[in-house]
């Protein structure tokens, strides 16, 4: 696999991260308050899950930011609220 392959594959798969991020960013940002506990929940099961699994440190550094930025849309009030 040549250099822009790799290139090319990773910025595909930047793309599809951060459409998921902001598809969730949305869903959460009209979500009501059980539903954005939930969420925080699952947020926290899964950063536990890879600090358990031995992840490399750059997976962890960047699943830690998009929790974080996650949840602290999670302490911001419901759109239409």
């Amino acid at each position: 696999m040549s250099a822009k392959d790799i290139e090319n594959r990773f910025n595909y798969l930047l793309g599809r991260i951060t459409a998921l991020e902001l598809l969730t960013a949305g869903m959460l940002a009209t979500a009501d308050e059980e539903r954005r506990k939930v969420a925080a929940a699952y947020l926290e099961m899964a950063y536990v899950g890879g600090l358990n699994s031995n992840v490399s440190e750059h997976l962890l550094k960047g699943f830690r930011s998009t929790k974080e930025n996650l949840l602290s849309r999670l302490s911001e009030p419901p759109d239409g609220s």
